[in-house]
């Protein structure tokens, strides 16, 4: 870990604590952005379904950039509630992000549309991570992305994995995920049996629903979430920036339930040290969330509190639970990890 995150991890706890909130602002280490919250799939098992769809302007997304660039070590998340590669603009997105400086560029992406050059413009411009949304071998995948095409997803993974190795770089990472929704466990290992030699990590995450309940709880985190409610974190590291410039205080905040009443417009620093925000940390300080209605019901806080554990299987791989997710990798530094 770095001078830098060591320092702000040190700052982020003395923020949550009476007298620090009040006199200190944390450092958000955190910032989403949502390029469009449109989206070519109807995934099953999603629950974001806004009224009004579009485009971030240009405007807009280079003053965010521009603003907080002097933090070279913040964790940009290019995508939100939508399917980002279909921006016009978002190969020039990710070159204006490397111009900056910023390399932590991270991209969740269902990857039907990633063409080669948007591919090269990612390998060139990030040292993060692309994780690609796929929730089962071909069979289940297809009941789940409703409208995507197994085959050409696969394709267009297979060329940024081969691009990578031409290139001879081991950054950005490639990943790909899997919500858990009536998957049986058998389907799961034979998922990561099929990927864990051809991306750096398989990940496997709780499903959520539009309330943040958790969908299906197992024994760890049913025994968290019986001990009440705690503290969650992201009020004091993290925020995303909606394609129309609203803010959002939650990563899966899909809905818009827990938009502010600012606008990315006034500068994002001036948001994450202002009152409404400092308000809602306040708000979370006391357990008191009588005005803020998705943050009422969410159970996903627990996954601040649930125990992280990495094992090493016989044959090499690292499972690590951490969280509502559980990693799978032969390469525990693509996790930012030291076993």
């Amino acid at each position: 870990m770095s001078k830098r995150k060591i320092f702000d991890v040190a700052l982020r706890k003395i923020t949550m604590t009476r007298l620090g909130l009040y006199l200190i602002t944390p450092p958000l280490y955190s910032l989403s952005i949502e390029p469009t919250s449109s989206c070519n799939l109807d995934c099953v098992m999603c629950y974001s379904k806004k009224e009004k769809n579009g485009f971030m302007s240009w405007s807009l997304f280079t003053k965010i950039i521009d603003e907080i660039k002097s933090r070279k070590d913040i964790g940009i998340g290019l995508n939100f509630s939508g399917e980002s590669l279909l921006h016009p603009k978002f190969k020039d997105m990710l070159e204006y992000i490397a111009s900056s400086g910023i390399q932590n560029i991270s991209l969740n992406t269902n990857g039907l549309i990633l063409t080669s050059k948007i591919a090269e413009t990612f390998l060139n411009c990030s040292k993060g991570t692309m994780v690609f949304s796929i929730d089962g071998l071909e069979e289940t995948y297809k009941k789940i992305r409703i409208g995507s095409n197994y085959e050409k997803v696969i394709r267009n993974i297979e060329f940024l994995l081969q691009r990578r190795k031409e290139k001879g770089i081991s950054k950005p990472y490639a990943a790909v995920n899997l919500v858990k929704s009536n998957q049986s466990q058998q389907e799961i290992n034979d998922y990561i049996a099929y990927w864990i030699d051809k991306v750096d990590y398989v990940s496997t995450v709780e499903q959520l629903g539009p309330d943040l309940r958790i969908v299906s709880k197992n024994d760890v985190i049913s025994k968290q979430l019986q001990k009440g409610r705690m503290l969650c974190l992201w009020p004091w590291r993290y925020l995303a920036v909606c394609w129309d410039g609203r803010i959002t205080l939650c990563c899966h905040d899909l809905e818009g339930r827990a938009i502010l009443d600012v606008n990315a417009n006034e500068g994002i620093s001036k948001i994450w040290g202002g009152g409404e925000y400092n308000n809602v940390r306040w708000q979370h300080f006391k357990k008191d969330f009588s005005s803020l209605d998705l943050c009422r019901s969410c159970e996903a806080w627990v996954a601040t509190y649930i125990p992280s554990k990495l094992n090493r299987l016989d044959n090499g791989i690292f499972v690590w639970r951490k969280g509502l997710s559980t990693y799978y990798s032969k390469r525990p530094e693509s996790l930012g990890i030291k076993p």
